[in-house]
């Protein structure tokens, strides 16, 4: 009954009528990008998928995709009898604004979108009207389709705009760090410490691209105040494990390791890690131990398990000679 349900009632890309009742279906961020539904003749709901000229349009493709797969979701959800219905009843409910992607119902061509989506609306559109943080999203958007410069751009703006808006620093400083701009990306770190000398992220990203330069004993030191400042963050324990690991320090690695599995053992980076310290200490059962627990915790870990495979194959040559 559901396949007969879900080939009679067809979804059909085209014009939106928006004199007349209506869905938009948008991204929390800028309300953008964004789709109409519409309910047409014969068993037919009209989507109209939004393609502007704005620069975030053409990046933020990830958003758009969200935004189909929920259309194709409550659409057809559980084979509805009528799957307008279903997204109508979705719409009047959908009043979380903390919810990504949002359904707006209009009426007689939004004149009396409900009293619930008008509120959420008008909070959302608080922030998005300031425009220090507009520019920063925009370079998000940037950023995320891996166009640095243009990243950068939005980021200064931003910063311009307001120079004690710290995330703006934060990922600009990611945009540096990818074009290969490290200096640039620390001074970025430095500026959030400025403005907020206790921004524990700050301390952990300003590590790692100390990291990439070599410099172990600052990048150890920045992950030490992390820790001070977050100690209950597993990420920040797996960072500065790793950073042992690298330079030898295995027995210093695995407790931060192990710090970090008492925090989140539902992380199975922790463990694979800890395996390869064990196998730096020529402990090859313990450590054929701990990658099966990466790959209980995640069975798709694929490097947890070539490296367990590979002890498994050392075994077998031992037995066999």
């Amino acid at each position: 009954m559901n396949k007969e349900r879900n080939y009679r009632w067809q979804v059909l890309e085209g014009i939106v009528d928006t004199s007349r009742e209506h869905i938009k279906v948008i991204c929390k961020d800028f309300n953008l990008p964004y789709a109409l539904l519409q309910f047409g003749r014969c068993r037919t709901i009209v989507v109209q998928y939004f393609c502007g000229d704005k620069p975030w349009y053409k990046v933020e493709q990830s958003a758009l995709s969200k935004i189909k797969e929920e259309i194709t979701y409550y659409l057809f959800k559980n084979g509805e009898a009528n799957p307008w219905q279903c997204a109508v009843n979705h719409a009047r409910l959908n009043t979380d604004s903390y919810s990504e992607v949002r359904w707006l119902l209009f009426k007689d061509g939004g004149d009396t979108l409900n009293n619930e989506m008008k509120v959420v609306n008008q909070d959302m559109q608080t922030e998005d009207n300031n425009p220090a943080v507009i520019q920063y999203k925009i370079g998000r958007m940037y950023l995320d389709a891996e166009e640095y410069d243009e990243a950068i751009t939005a980021f200064n703006r931003a910063i311009e705009i307001d120079d004690s808006y710290i995330l703006p620093y934060l990922y600009r400083s990611t945009a540096f760090c990818a074009i290969d701009e490290l200096e640039l990306a620390i001074a970025d770190c430095d500026s959030v410490l400025k403005i907020d000398p206790l921004y524990d992220w700050a301390y952990s990203t300003r590590g790692y691209y100390y990291f990439l330069q070599d410099m172990i004993e600052k990048t150890i030191e920045d992950c030490n105040m992390a820790i001070k400042l977050r100690p209950t963050d597993a990420g920040y324990y797996e960072n500065r494990g790793r950073v042992y690991l690298s330079k030898g320090d295995y027995e210093m690695a695995i407790k931060d390791f192990d710090a970090a599995i008492e925090i989140c053992p539902d992380d199975s980076s922790p463990y694979e890690y800890k395996a390869a310290a064990c196998m730096e200490i020529n402990k090859p059962d313990l450590a054929k131990e701990y990658y099966e627990e990466a790959l209980k915790v995640d069975p798709c870990n694929i490097l947890a398990f070539a490296k367990l495979a590979q002890l498994r194959d050392c075994e077998k040559n031992i037995k066999i000679n």
